[in-house]
């Protein structure tokens, strides 16, 4: 099995000592980073409400952890960290060959990736 990527991103934590781009993972995406064995290794914020409204705000919707018996919805998580964190556990997978490179040409059928 390969991974073909231009190679592994930096970590980056910007001027504020954090990444400012976040992502929302719910449970089902938080179970199956448990299973892979890295969720613990991520900085995480739970949130426990979800309010949305409509452009003018005349409309709105809220969601609550405690109205579905949950002590939160989700998790906040920064990408940058988040990123390093799976492509070190992609590193400790004996089975995988990464590949690292800017690809000139991929063809059908070949074996061979050209970088």
């Amino acid at each position: 099995m390969a991974l073909v990527d231009r190679g592994e991103p930096p970590v980056t934590r910007g001027q504020l000592g954090f990444d400012v781009r976040t992502v929302a993972l719910n449970p089902a995406s938080v179970a199956l980073l448990t299973e892979l064995d890295v969720w613990r290794a991520f900085t995480q914020c739970p949130f426990k409400s979800v309010y949305a409204c409509e452009e003018r705000g005349t409309r709105h919707i809220e969601f609550l952890a405690s109205e579905v018996d949950r002590d939160e919805l989700g998790w906040i998580v920064e990408v940058s960290p988040s990123v390093g964190v799976l492509w070190d556990a992609l590193r400790r997978q004996s089975e995988l060959t990464i590949i690292e490179g800017n690809i000139e040409s991929v063809e059908a059928g070949a074996d061979v990736v050209k970088l």
